[in-house]
């Protein structure tokens, strides 16, 4: 483009942004897209913490309601690896990085920030030193080349330089100046006394604005787009730890660890704690009702997304892997009627899984009278057996034994 060879419509600035805003608004890999009213607030600022490509924005539908997810798929579509590099509800995500923001636009944190961006108008005045100092030894360097070329056009060959020189000189000027141009364009523009004013008198009424029926999604995106370069999430193994890291737009960044919602319990961090803690309280003579209960009363231990509790199902689940379920009325009642073994006496379950062999299996030999028993006298009147080694050792073998099958002309039939 060439500046002022004829008249324009808008002036140069405006066309800059102009181009800006549309190359942003495009929905690329290197762009974070338009303003959209859905409800993933950091649609477009999300990058992943382990491959650094930006994260797409997927929606699904959760209980009635639409929920939002930053999925990093850059890998998958683009690499063809077999699964997505990692996906975090937007959520939690966002609920972080929206406290961190009004924290930040308080009226305290908003003098610590102006403060701040005080303290980098200070080092873009020193770069900017640097950058006159560099562009008069590059305006030193061309006027040198063109009074030597000079020189040589007026019939001194001593000092006649050649053409290449004359025009590297001017073109590595010409250079210099474009990158110092790009340099001043995307310098911050300095605030006035009176906007910083303004500034606070503003940050007292934001988080009721944030958080007002009438704000929609695309007012809160455009205001972090406004002081938010990029987003980086990483999710620590495969359990509800996530690590953000916020990039302003000052050139600072926030750091700092939140939650997300996994798929089991098995997932938390702090499970082997936990299932400790349910087994002891099992082992006190707490049911599973009471447990999860006392659980979600406790507040120690504590499921990440705060709507959802402990459920009786889950800790029945955690009590069954360690096999320390409390003892029901009904095993109780079992157990106090139990008659005490002899030697080479079974219960009937024991001894089926002892020999490998159902229990229909040892029923049919007790008929046959290949096995002897005795029932108890109280109820429920539970078998017990007697099986000295050898018979044990045959119903072993029993199990291993083939099934015979009937004649073909009979399974015709």
């Amino acid at each position: 483009m060439i500046e002022g060879a004829l008249p324009a419509y808008i002036t140069v600035e405006r066309w800059r942004a102009n181009r800006e805003r549309m190359a942003a608004n495009a929905s690329t890999r290197f762009t974070p897209g338009a303003l959209r009213s859905g409800c993933g607030l950091l649609a477009g600022l999300v990058h992943c913490g382990r491959c650094h490509q930006r994260m797409a924005m997927m929606y699904h539908s959760e209980r009635g309601w639409r929920a939002a997810a930053y999925a990093c798929t850059g890998g998958h579509s683009t690499y063809g690896e077999p699964h997505r590099c990692q996906t975090v509800t937007a959520h939690y995500v966002d609920r972080q990085v929206a406290a961190w923001l009004l924290e930040a636009l308080a009226p305290a944190g908003l003098e610590v920030a102006l403060q701040a961006a005080d303290h980098l108008e200070a080092e873009r005045a020193e770069e900017e030193r640097l950058w006159s100092l560099r562009l008069e030894h590059a305006q030193y360097a061309a006027d040198r080349a063109r009074r030597r070329y000079q020189a040589g056009r007026a019939g001194k060959p001593s000092g006649r330089p050649p053409v290449g020189a004359r025009l590297g000189g001017r073109t590595a000027h010409q250079a210099l100046v474009e990158e110092h141009d790009r340099f001043a364009r995307s310098r911050p523009p300095r605030l006035t006394p009176a906007e910083r004013d303004k500034l606070i008198a503003l940050s007292r009424d934001l988080p009721a604005l944030w958080h007002a029926k009438t704000t929609t999604n695309a007012d809160r995106k455009e205001l972090l787009r406004a002081v938010i370069d990029k987003v980086e999430v990483a999710i620590v193994g495969t359990n509800e730890q996530v690590d953000v890291t916020v990039h302003w737009a000052g050139q600072q960044t926030t750091t700092a660890r939140t939650v997300r919602r996994v798929q089991t319990l098995t997932q938390l961090s702090y499970y082997p704690q936990l299932l400790d803690h349910v087994c002891q309280l099992a082992a006190d003579g707490l049911t599973s009702r009471q447990i999860t209960q006392h659980l979600n009363a406790d507040g120690r231990f504590h499921p990440t997304d705060p709507d959802r509790r402990f459920s009786c199902n889950g800790i029945y689940d955690m009590l069954r892997s360690r096999s320390c379920l409390p003892e029901s009325a009904f095993s109780r009642a079992m157990n106090a009627a139990a008659e005490p073994l002899t030697e080479h006496e079974w219960r009937l379950s024991d001894l089926a899984q002892a020999a490998g062999v159902c229990r229909n299996t040892i029923m049919t030999q007790l008929e046959r009278g290949r096995l002897t028993g005795r029932q108890e006298a109280r109820a429920p009147h539970r078998w017990i057996i007697h099986a000295d080694p050898s018979q044990l050792q045959e119903l072993r073998g029993h199990s291993q034994k083939p099934r015979r099958r009937a004649p073909s002309a009979l399974r015709a039939r």
